[in-house]
C-alpha cells in the first residue's frame, strides 16, 4: 500500500507515541487506586460503576485499536496503480461553430454534454476522465481525474465556436496524455468523440486503445452566407465591390432576403428563392465612400416546410474597409472642356484646375497627380505629370511634326491601357516624341511615339504628342476609362484585394507599435481580451463573429471576422456510433481510498468500548 497522507515514518512515529501515553496511563492507574483511566472515567462518573480489571484491559486493546484506524486514516494507504483495474477515459469534444446549432431543446453541444455526463455517472470511483476541447484550437479543460465536480465544470464551461475541429491535433493530445498519466499495465484506455462530423475523424494506429465516434444531433436546416470578400474593383478603382455567396443546405426550398448596409445606409437588398443544395452567388459595387463597418445579413429566412433556421451566426457575414482617399488632381489649362469634364465627373477625383498664368511649383507640391495641356512648367513638377500635346523644352524630345500621322503599335496588356480600344483613334496633326532606352511607347509611330511613358527614379511622366482638339479621343468611350487608369496608376494607389475580414478561428497577426507588450480587444460581446505582444505582433484567434477593435498608435484600429464556412454550415450529419456503456465494477475492484472505512470502523468500536461499560454495569 502506498501513503497518499502522512508517510509512513511519520504514522509510525505518532502512533506509537499515542500507545505509549495510553498505556502508561493505564499502568499509572493500575499502581494508584481510585483513579480511572482512559474512557472509563468518563463513564464511572457519570455512573459510579467500578470495572474488573479484564474489563479495563479489553478497554485498552480498544482504544489501541481505536487510535491505529485513526491514524491508518491519515495515512490514506493506497494500493499500486498495478494493482488497480482503473478506465482511463480521454471524452473529446468537437466544438466547431456547427455544434452550436440548435437540436430540439439545446444546442448540439449541450446535448453531447449531457450524453458525456450519463457516461461520466456509471463509472466507477476508481475511474479517471479527462475533458479535451477540440476546436479550431485545442484545450484541455481537465486532466484525468475522478473528481465529478471538477468533470461538471469542465462540461459546464464547454463553448463552440470557430472554424472546422483539429481533430488530429486533440486526438495526439490526449494519446500523450495517456503516456503522462500513469496508466497501470492492467489498466483500459479509451478515446471518445463527440461530434456532428464523424466521417472527420481519422483514429490513428493506437495499440491498445478503444476508440469510439459518437454521433451528435440530426439534420438541420440551415440557409447560410458562405463567402463573403471584398476588394478594389478591378478598373484601378479606389471603389471596392463585394462578392457575397449564399448556399441552401436544406432538403426544401427556401425564400430570404440578403441585405448589405454600413451604419449609416442600406447599400442593397435582393430577395432570394433557393431550391435545396442550390447555391447564389453576386459581385455587389459599393459606392465610392463607402467606408467601415459592412454586414451582410440573411433576413425574413423561411423553409417550404416551416422548419427554423437552426444555425444562426452563418446568416451574418463581416468586412471592415479602410477610408477611401480621394485622389488630388491639378489640371493646368487654358480652356479644355473635354479634360475638365473627364476629371471632375470622377467621384474619385479632388480636382485644382488653374490658368497656366497661375501655376507655381508650389501648387504642385500639395497634389498627387499634375495634367499639363498645351502647357510645360520651366522645371517638372515634385509629383507624377502628364503633359498633352507635349512640345520642345519639356521632358520629351520632339522629333519631327506629322500631319496624320499613322499609329503603328499598342502596348497592349499595359495598365494604363486596361479596358482601353482606341486603334480606331484619327490624329490630324502631331509631334513625334524621341523615346529614351528605357521609356515604354504606348502608342508608336515609324518614326518614335505619339504616347510615351517615362519613369525618372520615382517620378512618372507621360507625353500625349497630340493636342486633344485635333482627335476623336475626347468623343469616344475609352477616353474616360484611359484618364482614370492615368490618375490612379500615377497617383501610386494599391490595386488588388485588401484584407477585410478573416474567418472565425482562423489566427490572426496583428501589428503593435514597438515597445507595446499587449494589446487590449473589445470583442463583438464588448469584452475585453488581453493579447500579449511578442516581436510586434499580437497573435489572436477570434471566435465570435462580429467586429473587433484596439487602440495602437493613437489611433483605434478595427477589424472583422466572420464564420463563413460551407463545411460549418452543413448541418446534414453523418451517421456514428452511439455512446458506449461500461459495466459497475465489483466493490472490491471499484475501492482504491480506504480512509472513510477506517474512520467508521473507529467509531464503531468507540461503541464497542461503550457497550463494554454497560455490560460490566449490568453484570
Amino acid at each position: 500500500m502506498i501513503a497518499h497522507g502522512i508517510s509512513w515514518t511519520t504514522f509510525g512515529v505518532l502512533y506509537g507515541s499515542l500507545a505509549a501515553a495510553v498505556v502508561a496511563i493505564f499502568l499509572l492507574r493500575l499502581a494508584r487506586s481510585g483513579r480511572a483511566v482512559s474512557s472509563t472515567l468518563i463513564w464511572r462518573k457519570v455512573m459510579g460503576v467500578v470495572n474488573s480489571f479484564w474489563q479495563e484491559l479489553l478497554s485498552l486493546l480498544v482504544q489501541l485499536a481505536l487510535l491505529l484506524l485513526v491514524c491508518l486514516a491519515l495515512v490514506d494507504p493506497r494500493p499500486p496503480a498495478d494493482a488497480v483495474n482503473r478506465r482511463w477515459i480521454a471524452v473529446l469534444f468537437d466544438t466547431s461553430e456547427s455544434m452550436s446549432a440548435r437540436d430540439g431543446d439545446a444546442s448540439r453541444l449541450r446535448h453531447a454534454e449531457r450524453q458525456a455526463w450519463q457516461m461520466i455517472g456509471s463509472l466507477s470511483p476508481v475511474d479517471r476522465v479527462m475533458i479535451v476541447a477540440a476546436g479550431s484550437a485545442v484545450e484541455a479543460l481537465t486532466p484525468f481525474t475522478p473528481n465529478r465536480e471538477e468533470l461538471k465544470k469542465a462540461l459546464a464551461d464547454l463553448r463552440s465556436g470557430g472554424g472546422k475541429s483539429k481533430w488530429g491535433d486533440a486526438i495526439a493530445y490526449a494519446l500523450a496524455a495517456f503516456d503522462y498519466a500513469g496508466v497501470g499495465e492492467k489498466d483500459e484506455k479509451w478515446l471518445i468523440a463527440l461530434t456532428d462530423r464523424p466521417d472527420q475523424i481519422a483514429w490513428p494506429e493506437a495499440p491498445g486503445v478503444e476508440k469510439h465516434t459518437v454521433a451528435v444531433g440530426a439534420p438541420a436546416a440551415n440557409l447560410a452566407i458562405t463567402a463573403f470578400a471584398v476588394r478594389q474593383t478591378i478598373n484601378l478603382s479606389s471603389a471596392y465591390e463585394a462578392l457575397v455567396e449564399v448556399q441552401n443546405f436544406s432538403e426544401q426550398p427556401v425564400h430570404s432576403e440578403l441585405a448589405l448596409f454600413t451604419p449609416l445606409q442600406t447599400l442593397g437588398v435582393q430577395a432570394l428563392a433557393l431550391k435545396p443544395g442550390e447555391h447564389f452567388s453576386k459581385t455587389i459595387g459599393l459606392p465610392f465612400g463607402a467606408a467601415g463597418k459592412l454586414t451582410a445579413v440573411l433576413r425574413n429566412t423561411r423553409f417550404d416546410d416551416g422548419a427554423a433556421d437552426a444555425l444562426p451566426s452563418d446568416d451574418v457575414a463581416f468586412a471592415f474597409l479602410p477610408p477611401q482617399h480621394k485622389v488630388r488632381v491639378l489640371l493646368v489649362s487654358a480652356k479644355n472642356v473635354f479634360l475638365y469634364n473627364a476629371l471632375a465627373l470622377d467621384p474619385e477625383i479632388e480636382l485644382l484646375s488653374i490658368k497656366p498664368g497661375d501655376y507655381t511649383p508650389a501648387t504642385a507640391a500639395s497634389v498627387d497627380v499634375a495634367i499639363f495641356d498645351k502647357f510645360t512648367p520651366p522645371q517638372p513638377p515634385a509629383c507624377n505629370a502628364v503633359y498633352f500635346a507635349a512640345k520642345a523644352g519639356g521632358p520629351f524630345a520632339i522629333k519631327a511634326a506629322k500631319q496624320k500621322p499613322a499609329t503603328t503599335s499598342w502596348a497592349d496588356g499595359h495598365p494604363l491601357l486596361q479596358h482601353v480600344a482606341m486603334q480606331s483613334l484619327t490624329i490630324l496633326e502631331a509631334n513625334i516624341l524621341a523615346p529614351r532606352a528605357d521609356d515604354v511607347t504606348l502608342m508608336g509611330h515609324y518614326d518614335g511615339a505619339l504616347l510615351l511613358l517615362r519613369k525618372d527614379g520615382d517620378r512618372l511622366s507621360l507625353g500625349f504628342g497630340f493636342d486633344l482638339a485635333n482627335t476623336d479621343l475626347p468623343v469616344q468611350a475609352a477616353f474616360p476609362i484611359l484618364m482614370h487608369n492615368i490618375v490612379h496608376i500615377f497617383a501610386a494607389r494599391p490595386e488588388g484585394e485588401i484584407t477585410t475580414g478573416y474567418k472565425i478561428g482562423e489566427k490572426v497577426d496583428l501589428a503593435a507599435t514597438a515597445g507595446r507588450q499587449q494589446l487590449v480587444l473589445q470583442d463583438p460581446l464588448d469584452q475585453k481580451i488581453v493579447v500579449p505582444v511578442r516581436a510586434g505582433l499580437a497573435s489572436f484567434r477570434p471566435m465570435t463573429p462580429g467586429f473587433y477593435s484596439y487602440a495602437d498608435a493613437g489611433a483605434t484600429r478595427v477589424f472583422a471576422a466572420s464564420l463563413a464556412d460551407p463545411e460549418e454550415s452543413n448541418l446534414q450529419t453523418a451517421p456514428g456510433e452511439s455512446m458506449p456503456a461500461f459495466a459497475k465494477k465489483s466493490a472490491e475492484a471499484a475501492t482504491e481510498t480506504y480512509w472513510p472505512y477506517f474512520i467508521l470502523a473507529a467509531l464503531a468500536l468507540a461503541f464497542v468500548d461503550l457497550a463494554l461499560f454497560f455490560y460490566g454495569r449490568l453484570a
